[in-house]
């Protein structure tokens, strides 16, 4: 008998948080690889992954508050999101504009 609450919906937003990521990175280098032109051409797309990803984040987080027992500890949780390198994409086209 378990009773303590346990939440698997971590990986999944784990997993969602990387396709959110690998969507971006691609996006930045078809943009890259256009110049400048391409990267003003996805500006508004990156901020909208951005965007996604941030929301992704916020969930994990408030899974993370309201989860007795988490499948890590919860001072490992930042490191393996890497948000910063969401908002570094998003950064870089904005500094086109």
């Amino acid at each position: 008998m378990n009773l303590l609450p346990k939440d698997d919906s971590f990986f999944f937003l784990f997993e969602r948080h990387s396709q959110i990521l690998c969507r971006a990175a691609k996006l930045l280098i078809s943009g890259l690889a256009d110049g400048y032109d391409g990267v003003c051409r996805i500006e508004r797309d990156i901020s909208r992954i951005e965007d996604e990803g941030d929301r992704v984040v916020h969930d994990i987080f408030g899974h993370l508050r309201s989860t007795f027992i988490t499948p890590f500890d919860p001072k490992t949780f930042s490191p393996l999101l890497p948000h910063s390198t969401m908002c570094w994409m998003e950064s870089r086209t904005l500094l086109s504009a």
